[in-house]
Protein backbone atom coordinates (compact mmCIF):
# COMPACT_ATOMS: atom_id res chain seq x y z
CA UNK A 1 0.00 0.00 0.00
CA UNK A 2 2.83 2.40 0.91
CA UNK A 3 4.52 1.59 -2.40
CA UNK A 4 1.33 2.43 -4.30
CA UNK A 5 1.02 5.79 -2.52
CA UNK A 6 4.68 6.52 -3.30
CA UNK A 7 4.10 5.77 -6.98
CA UNK A 8 0.98 7.92 -7.09
CA UNK A 9 2.64 10.88 -5.39
CA UNK A 10 5.65 10.55 -7.71
CA UNK A 11 3.33 10.68 -10.74
CA UNK A 12 1.45 13.68 -9.32
CA UNK A 13 4.73 15.48 -8.59
CA UNK A 14 6.05 14.74 -12.10
CA UNK A 15 2.87 15.99 -13.76
CA UNK A 16 2.96 19.17 -11.65
CA UNK A 17 6.63 19.79 -12.52
CA UNK A 18 5.96 19.40 -16.26
CA UNK A 19 2.87 21.62 -16.10
CA UNK A 20 4.80 24.45 -14.43
CA UNK A 21 7.60 24.14 -16.98
CA UNK A 22 4.94 24.59 -19.69
CA UNK A 23 3.51 27.63 -17.85
CA UNK A 24 6.91 29.32 -17.75
CA UNK A 25 7.95 28.28 -21.25
CA UNK A 26 4.68 29.56 -22.75
CA UNK A 27 4.97 32.78 -20.75
CA UNK A 28 8.45 33.36 -22.20
CA UNK A 29 7.44 32.44 -25.75
CA UNK A 30 4.28 34.56 -25.80
CA UNK A 31 5.97 37.39 -23.88
CA UNK A 32 8.74 37.90 -26.45
CA UNK A 33 6.42 37.22 -29.37
CA UNK A 34 3.76 39.73 -28.32
CA UNK A 35 6.10 42.18 -26.53
CA UNK A 36 4.38 41.77 -23.18
CA UNK A 37 4.72 39.88 -19.92
CA UNK A 38 2.40 37.00 -19.11
CA UNK A 39 2.62 36.46 -15.35
CA UNK A 40 1.65 39.19 -12.84
CA UNK A 41 4.79 40.78 -11.42
CA UNK A 42 4.11 40.06 -7.73
CA UNK A 43 3.63 36.39 -8.66
CA UNK A 44 6.93 36.45 -10.60
CA UNK A 45 8.70 37.97 -7.59
CA UNK A 46 7.32 35.35 -5.19
CA UNK A 47 7.98 32.44 -7.55
CA UNK A 48 11.53 33.32 -8.55
CA UNK A 49 12.58 33.79 -4.92
CA UNK A 50 10.80 30.59 -3.85
CA UNK A 51 12.72 28.71 -6.52
CA UNK A 52 16.03 30.34 -5.57
CA UNK A 53 15.64 29.63 -1.84
CA UNK A 54 14.52 26.05 -2.31
CA UNK A 55 17.04 25.21 -5.02
CA UNK A 56 19.86 26.33 -2.74
CA UNK A 57 18.20 24.77 0.33
CA UNK A 58 17.64 21.42 -1.38
CA UNK A 59 21.16 21.38 -2.76
CA UNK A 60 22.76 22.20 0.61
CA UNK A 61 20.59 19.63 2.38
CA UNK A 62 21.18 16.71 0.01
CA UNK A 63 24.30 17.87 -1.87
CA UNK A 64 22.52 16.68 -4.98
CA UNK A 65 21.90 18.72 -8.12
CA UNK A 66 19.44 16.06 -9.28
CA UNK A 67 17.11 16.52 -6.30
CA UNK A 68 17.35 20.30 -6.58
CA UNK A 69 16.97 20.26 -10.40
CA UNK A 70 13.23 21.08 -10.70
CA UNK A 71 13.69 24.26 -8.65
CA UNK A 72 16.75 25.19 -10.72
CA UNK A 73 14.90 24.66 -14.01
CA UNK A 74 11.94 26.73 -12.83
CA UNK A 75 14.30 29.46 -11.60
CA UNK A 76 16.12 29.73 -14.94
CA UNK A 77 12.82 29.91 -16.81
CA UNK A 78 11.50 32.50 -14.37
CA UNK A 79 14.57 34.67 -15.00
CA UNK A 80 13.45 34.95 -18.63
CA UNK A 81 9.87 35.66 -17.50
CA UNK A 82 11.29 38.47 -15.34
CA UNK A 83 13.20 39.79 -18.38
CA UNK A 84 9.91 40.13 -20.28
CA UNK A 85 8.51 42.17 -17.40
CA UNK A 86 11.45 44.58 -17.40
CA UNK A 87 11.53 44.77 -21.19
CA UNK A 88 7.82 45.33 -21.82
CA UNK A 89 6.18 46.00 -18.45
CA UNK A 90 6.30 49.75 -18.06
CA UNK A 91 3.64 50.36 -20.71
CA UNK A 92 1.02 48.81 -18.41
CA UNK A 93 1.57 51.24 -15.56
CA UNK A 94 0.79 54.90 -15.12
CA UNK A 95 2.40 57.06 -17.82
CA UNK A 96 3.62 59.39 -15.07
CA UNK A 97 5.67 56.57 -13.52
CA UNK A 98 9.36 57.44 -13.84
CA UNK A 99 11.54 54.67 -15.28
CA UNK A 100 13.83 54.86 -12.22
CA UNK A 101 10.82 54.48 -9.92
CA UNK A 102 9.63 51.53 -12.03
CA UNK A 103 12.93 49.71 -11.50
CA UNK A 104 13.31 50.77 -7.86
CA UNK A 105 9.77 49.69 -6.99
CA UNK A 106 10.21 46.33 -8.68
CA UNK A 107 13.53 45.67 -6.90
CA UNK A 108 11.91 46.47 -3.53
CA UNK A 109 9.12 43.98 -4.29
CA UNK A 110 11.71 41.33 -5.23
CA UNK A 111 13.60 41.88 -1.96
CA UNK A 112 10.41 41.71 0.10
CA UNK A 113 9.50 38.46 -1.67
CA UNK A 114 12.94 37.05 -0.82
CA UNK A 115 12.52 37.96 2.85
CA UNK A 116 9.07 36.34 2.78
CA UNK A 117 10.55 33.06 1.51
CA UNK A 118 13.46 33.06 3.96
CA UNK A 119 11.14 33.70 6.92
CA UNK A 120 8.95 30.76 5.96
CA UNK A 121 11.98 28.46 5.93
CA UNK A 122 13.44 29.91 9.13
CA UNK A 123 10.17 29.57 11.06
CA UNK A 124 8.74 26.34 9.61
CA UNK A 125 11.76 24.49 8.24
CA UNK A 126 12.73 23.80 4.65
CA UNK A 127 10.04 21.29 3.71
CA UNK A 128 7.04 22.71 5.58
CA UNK A 129 8.05 26.26 4.71
CA UNK A 130 8.28 25.28 1.06
CA UNK A 131 4.82 23.73 1.00
CA UNK A 132 2.98 26.50 2.89
CA UNK A 133 4.69 29.30 0.94
CA UNK A 134 3.95 27.56 -2.37
CA UNK A 135 0.22 27.31 -1.73
CA UNK A 136 -0.15 30.80 -0.27
CA UNK A 137 1.65 32.44 -3.19
CA UNK A 138 -0.21 30.18 -5.61
CA UNK A 139 -3.51 31.48 -4.28
CA UNK A 140 -2.23 35.04 -4.67
CA UNK A 141 -1.13 34.19 -8.22
CA UNK A 142 -4.61 32.85 -9.07
CA UNK A 143 -6.24 36.08 -7.91
CA UNK A 144 -3.61 38.21 -9.68
CA UNK A 145 -4.28 36.41 -12.98
CA UNK A 146 -7.95 37.38 -12.68
CA UNK A 147 -6.91 40.95 -11.91
CA UNK A 148 -4.58 41.03 -14.93
CA UNK A 149 -7.37 39.81 -17.20
CA UNK A 150 -9.68 42.52 -15.90
CA UNK A 151 -7.01 45.24 -16.28
CA UNK A 152 -5.99 44.31 -19.80
CA UNK A 153 -9.56 43.64 -20.86
CA UNK A 154 -8.23 41.37 -23.59
CA UNK A 155 -6.47 38.09 -24.39
CA UNK A 156 -3.13 39.90 -24.63
CA UNK A 157 -0.22 38.13 -22.94
CA UNK A 158 -2.44 35.31 -21.74
CA UNK A 159 -3.29 31.88 -23.08
CA UNK A 160 -5.46 28.87 -22.32
CA UNK A 161 -2.26 26.77 -22.22
CA UNK A 162 -0.85 28.89 -19.39
CA UNK A 163 -4.16 28.93 -17.52
CA UNK A 164 -4.87 25.20 -17.83
CA UNK A 165 -1.33 24.11 -16.91
CA UNK A 166 -1.34 26.45 -13.92
CA UNK A 167 -4.59 24.84 -12.81
CA UNK A 168 -3.31 21.26 -13.21
CA UNK A 169 0.15 22.11 -11.83
CA UNK A 170 -1.45 23.32 -8.59
CA UNK A 171 -4.13 20.65 -8.40
CA UNK A 172 -1.58 17.81 -8.35
CA UNK A 173 0.19 18.87 -5.11
CA UNK A 174 -3.20 19.76 -3.61
CA UNK A 175 -4.16 16.11 -4.02
CA UNK A 176 -0.77 15.00 -2.69
CA UNK A 177 -0.64 17.17 0.44
CA UNK A 178 -4.34 17.75 1.06
CA UNK A 179 -5.88 14.35 0.34
CA UNK A 180 -3.28 11.58 0.10
CA UNK A 181 -0.97 13.02 2.74
CA UNK A 182 2.80 13.18 3.04
CA UNK A 183 5.58 12.37 5.50
CA UNK A 184 6.21 16.11 5.87
CA UNK A 185 2.87 16.61 7.62
CA UNK A 186 2.30 13.02 8.82
CA UNK A 187 -0.80 12.70 6.66
CA UNK A 188 -3.25 15.02 4.85
CA UNK A 189 -2.84 18.69 5.73
CA UNK A 190 -6.09 20.48 6.55
CA UNK A 191 -4.65 23.94 5.86
CA UNK A 192 -3.17 23.16 2.47
CA UNK A 193 -6.38 21.44 1.32
CA UNK A 194 -8.61 24.59 1.49
CA UNK A 195 -5.78 26.68 0.02
CA UNK A 196 -5.50 24.25 -2.88
CA UNK A 197 -9.27 24.10 -3.37
CA UNK A 198 -9.41 27.90 -3.41
CA UNK A 199 -6.66 27.95 -6.06
CA UNK A 200 -8.61 25.44 -8.13
CA UNK A 201 -11.81 27.52 -7.96
CA UNK A 202 -10.06 30.76 -8.94
CA UNK A 203 -8.03 29.00 -11.66
CA UNK A 204 -11.16 27.43 -13.09
CA UNK A 205 -12.90 30.81 -13.07
CA UNK A 206 -9.90 32.43 -14.77
CA UNK A 207 -9.79 29.70 -17.41
CA UNK A 208 -13.50 30.12 -18.16
CA UNK A 209 -13.33 33.94 -18.27
CA UNK A 210 -10.23 33.84 -20.47
CA UNK A 211 -12.03 31.52 -22.86
CA UNK A 212 -15.01 33.89 -22.95
CA UNK A 213 -12.73 36.88 -23.59
CA UNK A 214 -10.98 35.02 -26.39
CA UNK A 215 -14.37 34.38 -28.00
CA UNK A 216 -15.25 38.04 -27.28
CA UNK A 217 -18.28 36.95 -25.31
CA UNK A 218 -17.54 39.33 -22.42
CA UNK A 219 -15.63 42.55 -21.81
CA UNK A 220 -14.56 44.13 -18.55
CA UNK A 221 -14.81 47.76 -17.49
CA UNK A 222 -11.34 49.20 -17.99
CA UNK A 223 -9.55 50.64 -14.96
CA UNK A 224 -6.12 52.25 -14.75
CA UNK A 225 -3.35 49.86 -13.85
CA UNK A 226 -1.47 50.45 -10.61
CA UNK A 227 2.11 49.46 -9.79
Amino acid sequence: MTSNFTNITFILHTVSTICWIIVYFESIRIGFRDKTYCIPFIAIALNINWELVHFSGEYLKNESVVQAAPYGIWFILDVFVLVTFYKYGKKYFRKSLNIKLFFLGSIIVLLIALVFQVLFVENLGLLKGRAYAAFIQNLAMSILFLRMLQQRNSYEGQSLAIASNKLIGTLMPTITFGLIGSKIFNGPNLLILPLGISCFIFDLLYLWLLYQVKRKKIMFIEKPSLF
